[in-house]
């Protein structure tokens, strides 16, 4: 998948200082998202490859769920004070089954058949 952010400028960075007296420091920039929207994030989010890289400003996750619900498929997650008995996976219930499945098979599942 493709990132859909484009690097517009530099917003500055900011010093964590760890408990055992340790620095790092985190490089934020201002993006802008093919959507239209401006978002301020940290870089190393957005250059890394990693499968947990940060690839638009939400659009994509709300184009995904709405695909999902355009299905008729039904989908729930855990509620704040419940025990995650899903670990954080989402609930999709076809024809009265439901399977967990991670955010990232849901995305993998509705936009490798385009």
């Amino acid at each position: 998948m493709n990132s859909r952010l484009t690097y517009i400028k530099h917003i500055g960075i900011k010093v964590y200082t760890r408990p055992n007296g340790y620095k790092n420091n985190k490089v934020y920039n201002l993006y802008q998202c093919s959507c239209g929207n401006k978002k301020v994030l940290f870089k190393g989010s957005v250059e890394s490859k990693a499968q947990n890289s940060t690839w638009s400003c939400g659009c994509i996750k709300k184009e995904t769920l709405k695909k999902i619900n355009e299905t008729g498929r039904n989908i729930h997650r855990t509620h704040a004070g419940h025990p995650a008995h899903n670990k954080g996976k989402i609930g999709v219930t076809v024809e009265g089954v439901t399977k967990y499945v991670s955010y990232d098979d849901l995305v993998d599942l509705y936009t490798s058949k385009e």
